[in-house]
């Protein structure tokens, strides 16, 4: 397979002169940069990410610890080299919108998201945010995952990263490579002012992002910090690309069931936990709709 870069991954690496590998894993490396980025170098396996390099070979020698150094657009580890400005970028932003997903494709996503989530994926702690989001409809309250759980990403982050995917599909504004956090005033409140025109997924992305806190860095993993920070600008894993484009595009139940899969077959509990972010993303959207008060959306 072709080397392949994600657009974060590859603008960090051009910002960097050096770095050093903090993890080894049979089929990824880590390379925590200079700039204080993570970047992941992928096997050959398909799924890239907005902060990953996929396709490549490192040899057998590469060990944790070792330097990294990065010049005239070459990234170079022992003897490995991987020369940057000549790897395609793949395009992993959200920028597709629509108005609602029909309901027989979000209906049948949620039976297959179903059959992926078994009562005890999440924890006590987890389970208790979102049904507290369940009953009261406040958005802020899935922001309480953040950070919740082990691994990398821990699965409160990407529950939250699919939240935000299905509230970037459903949304009339393209927020392409914008950033909200840096938008928010001084206390950290979001003028309604300026929202008051915008879709029911619109204000609920933008309360959302404005209950989380402004350095993620400081609640959750560097890796899911940067997940977290690159789906708040619209970039998502392509597997995640890939399924909103069969919901909006091509629908049909085989290429439903092969988006949901690749997507669960993500980490060890990732994929279910975007998945059922997503799903309940939906799912809050499509309750919103037609019930539209400007009120509702304000803290």
């Amino acid at each position: 397979m072709a080397l392949r870069a994600g657009q974060l991954a590859a603008t960090a690496i051009r910002e960097a002169t050096s770095g050093e590998i903090v993890s080894v894993y049979r089929s990824a490396i880590n390379l925590l940069l200079d700039s204080g980025r993570l970047i992941a170098l992928l096997i050959p396996r398909g799924p890239i990410h907005p902060w990953a390099f996929d396709g490549v070979w490192w040899s057998e020698n590469i060990r944790k610890g070792m330097p990294v150094g990065i010049s005239d657009g070459i990234l170079s580890i022992d003897r490995f080299e991987l020369r940057i400005d000549s790897i395609p970028i793949v395009d992993l932003a959200l920028r597709r919108k629509c108005r609602f997903v029909a309901d027989e494709p979000r209906r049948r996503l949620g039976e297959i998201v179903s059959v992926f989530e078994p009562e005890n994926i999440f924890n006590p702690v987890i389970s208790n945010c979102l049904e507290q989001y369940r009953s009261t409809g406040n958005i802020a309250f899935v922001a309480s995952a953040l950070g919740v759980g082990s691994g990398l990403t821990p699965s409160g982050d990407d529950i939250l990263v699919g939240v935000l995917a299905a509230l970037d599909l459903t949304s009339e504004k393209n927020h392409g490579n914008l950033n909200d956090l840096s938008e928010r005033s001084p206390n950290g409140s979001v003028s309604s002012d300026r929202w008051r025109t915008k879709s029911p997924a619109s204000r609920l992305r933008k309360n959302l992002v404005s209950a989380l806190p402004a350095s993620l860095g400081n609640h959750t993993t560097m890796l899911s910090a940067q997940m977290l920070e690159a789906a708040i600008s619209g970039h998502y894993p392509e597997p995640l690309v890939t399924l909103c484009d069969v919901l909006v595009d091509s629908f049909d139940e085989a290429n439903l069931i092969r988006a949901a899969n690749a997507i669960e077959r993500l980490g060890h509990e990732s994929g279910r936990a975007l998945l059922s972010g997503f799903v309940m993303g939906l799912e809050t959207v499509e309750k919103f709709r037609g019930l539209y008060n400007p009120h509702i959306y304000k803290h």
